[in-house]
């Protein structure tokens, strides 16, 4: 039985973003089991590549809520080589969760042919480069996640990231009751492995498993969901990574402006409470959807440039992020002007601050809302009529 199943810990970096800081949490239901009885798992056999596998049963996931009348399913052979490239780390050692997700924001990862999977081979042939074509790399770009965040390992926590993303990436740390069961059980954290979990329910987490060929998908306990086995989470999430430092950057400033000004106790925590459901806001717009068919559009079809301007493409049932990003900051802002306190007294700094957020944010939910359009209008194979 596999015991090196190739799971690093991550070393820190004060670059990761965290979802804490850039995702609000939602209400979110007691439950969410989505049918994946498309996917066929990949089986990592006994070479340390669960990163890899992990990471192409992550990118299915993700891609199937985009094409849900299609079983994504993507080499984990050539995400592991391309991971090999810039992790640092031994090929017997296995990889870590950062080197995953920028392998996949950097190269991405192509359909499961023709490289395929042997997991036979020599590990130093597995891992050989020379075996990728460009037209790999042609399709892997296809394939792609815009960011990645890191998230915390506790039950609720994990619940809002699966709800909120629909795919995340594990790292666990298991012991040899993992195998031949789908409700393991833990006592000791003997070897770490990636898995990916998809769903939930009151009382366990579900994920798929690249370990274990006869029973891939299982279900972790609640009462197990402690830190000392569950090590690691991260996502994929829609703002572009510099976007998300410039919106953290600006939130800091403003934050700490707000703080140190010499205004009352009242007008600080009115300022405060309005940028929190401004960030409230920028959140909800970059919560991937969970694949559906295409629903009627919420206005009439006389004009199709204006159903393409305000209609939403990710759900032609509701508004356009672009119009709705618009739309709510500049109705937070003036909550703020007519609520909050007079703007007249505040010192400049702290004005500038606050505008500068506003205009952050607001540019981060336009640039999206555009690209994601764009995108949907030239790959949707049934655009709004």
């Amino acid at each position: 039985m596999q015991k090196n199943l190739g799971a690093l810990e991550r070393k820190p970096d004060s670059r990761d973003f965290l979802l804490g800081a850039i995702q609000a949490p939602v209400v979110i239901p007691p439950a969410f089991s989505p049918d994946i009885s498309w996917l066929i798992p990949n089986w990592q056999g006994e070479t340390p590549t669960c990163g890899a596998h992990g990471g192409s049963h992550f990118q299915a996931i993700m891609e199937h809520i985009l094409v849900p009348v299609v079983s994504q399913r993507y080499t984990p052979r050539y995400l592991w080589i391309d991971i090999k490239q810039i992790d640092g780390f031994a090929l017997e050692d296995g990889t870590d969760m950062r080197s995953v997700f920028k392998t996949l924001q950097n190269k991405g990862i192509p359909n499961y042919e023709p490289l395929e999977n042997d997991v036979t081979l020599p590990l130093a042939t597995y891992s050989d480069k020379s075996a990728i074509t460009p037209a790999m790399d042609a399709d892997a770009v296809n394939q792609k996640i815009n960011s990645y965040a890191f998230g915390n390992t506790d039950f609720a926590s994990l619940c809002q990231h699966i709800y909120q993303n629909k795919a995340v990436l594990l790292l666990i740390k298991c012991d040899d009751a993992w195998w031949g069961t789908a409700t393991p059980t833990f006592t000791t954290p003997k070897y770490g492995h990636f898995i990916t979990a998809y769903g939930y329910t009151p009382n366990s987490i579900k994920i798929v498993d690249s370990s274990d060929s006869a029973i891939p998908l299982k279900e972790i306990g609640k009462e197990f969901i402690t830190s000392q086995f569950i090590i690691e989470a991260g996502t994929a999430i829609d703002i572009p990574p510099a976007q998300i430092q410039q919106i953290l950057n600006t939130t800091q400033a403003a934050v700490t402006a707000v703080t140190t000004a010499p205004i009352s106790p009242e007008e600080k925590t009115g300022l405060l409470s309005q940028l929190s459901l401004l960030l409230t806001l920028l959140a909800s717009f970059f919560q991937p959807k969970v694949g559906a068919s295409p629903q009627p559009t919420m206005f009439s079809n006389e004009s199709k440039f204006w159903n393409w301007l305000v209609v939403s493409s990710e759900d032609p049932t509701k508004v356009a992020a672009t119009v709705k990003g618009a739309a709510g900051v500049l109705v937070t802002l003036l909550a703020l002007l007519v609520h909050g306190p007079d703007f007249s007294s505040l010192p400049a700094d702290v004005y500038t601050a606050v505008i500068d957020l506003f205009g952050v944010v607001s540019a981060a939910i336009t640039a999206v809302g555009i690209i994601r359009k764009i995108y949907n209008t030239f790959t949707t194979k049934a655009p709004i009529a």
